[in-house]
């Protein structure tokens, strides 16, 4: 299953005319992902970078609710992660 990530807030930032082809956008969870999640749960942090060097970052947060799975579900996606096929 998936979860769509965002951020919940407008992104203002200033950066030098010209530069916007040049803004990243780059992200890092703090955890593997597993149901259940609340909707707007922070799971990880968004950096915009200009150049490299970050010119802001926000909280990634879940954008809807994820429910716990069923018994076959649960365990499809435990025998899933042990043999590593997630990626």
């Amino acid at each position: 299953d998936t979860v769509d990530l965002g951020i919940n807030q407008s992104t203002p930032i200033t950066i030098p005319r010209g530069q916007v082809a040049n803004l990243e956008a780059n992200f890092e969870l703090d955890k593997s992902l597993e149901a259940p999640l609340a909707k707007g749960e922070v799971v990880g942090t968004l950096y915009i970078q200009l150049e490299g060097e970050d010119v802001a970052q926000y909280p990634l947060v879940t954008l809807q609710e994820v429910k716990e799975g069923g018994l076959f579900d649960r365990l499809l996606d435990y025998v899933t992660l042990q043999l590593g096929l997630n990626d």
